[in-house]
């Protein structure tokens, strides 16, 4: 820390990484009682943006009109999520068998959506177990869109916003060449989509975020997975671990 105050972000104050900070953030996750986290992935990303927005306020780099703009935003983030996770079940009745015959996923996204793509991969991979991929756009378009096939099957995570003419194009060809490609946005190209109607303002990539925890739980169904059955992580664990419990 060099001398520096620190201070640890976790979902209780008995964590490793809290026993060595001079101050503990409680993320109010709780104990996640599934081995596959989401909630302290979601809370982790909500709990820094609005440290952010704290910390700005604080050292005047936000107005209070701002600051207040930005606070609202967040409440309404839970009704935006809410309505994000019965729209994907729908979309997934439509469009899940598309995911599941693929012998990849891969995501795209720009600005902040790129790390949420980053999560979907960690979470396709970890929960119904498809080898997922994920790029910035740019990069996506600068090579990987060279070797896709129909057995590929490209998510764009698409803002609506900047660059959004090119992420619906890479979506268009992957589906009229390949009849392989989805959109995760409020613009959307045709109803194997999920459209999203968001109101949060710059929470919104949360938004996708649930709409991806949710694509994952239901494809790991679809798979035959048991989600609320224990890891038995034994044989990794002799090698190393990389979780440990807290309750």
């Amino acid at each position: 820390s060099f001398g520096a105050l620190t201070c640890a972000m976790s979902e209780s104050d008995h964590t490793d990484i809290t026993k060595g900070a001079d101050t503990f953030l409680d993320m109010g996750c709780g104990y996640e009682e599934h081995p596959t986290r989401t909630i302290g992935f979601s809370l982790t990303v909500l709990t820094l943006m609005l440290l952010g927005i704290e910390l700005g306020k604080a050292r005047e780099h936000l107005s209070d009109v701002q600051y207040e703009a930005y606070i609202a935003d967040a409440q309404k983030l839970a009704g935006d999520v809410e309505k994000t996770t019965k729209d994907a079940m729908a979309w997934l009745d439509r469009s899940r068998w598309q995911m599941l015959r693929s012998d990849a996923l891969i995501y795209t996204g720009m600005n902040a959506l790129q790390g949420i793509a980053m999560e979907a991969t960690t979470k396709v991979w970890e929960l119904p177990k498809i080898a997922s991929f994920s790029y910035d756009l740019d990069e996506c378009m600068h090579g990987p869109n060279y070797g896709m096939n129909s057995r590929h099957c490209l998510i764009v995570l698409d803002n609506g916003k900047v660059d959004s003419d090119r992420a619906l194009a890479l979506a268009r060809y992957m589906k009229q060449e390949f009849h392989n490609g989805l959109v995760i946005g409020p613009e959307v190209i045709d109803e194997s989509d999920l459209k999203l109607e968001l109101h949060c303002g710059a929470f919104a990539p949360l938004v996708y975020a649930a709409a991806i925890q949710v694509q994952a739980y239901r494809m790991a169904q679809d798979c035959g997975r048991d989600l609320q059955a224990p890891h038995d992580n034994h044989v990794m664990n002799s090698y190393f671990v990389s979780h440990t419990d807290y309750k």
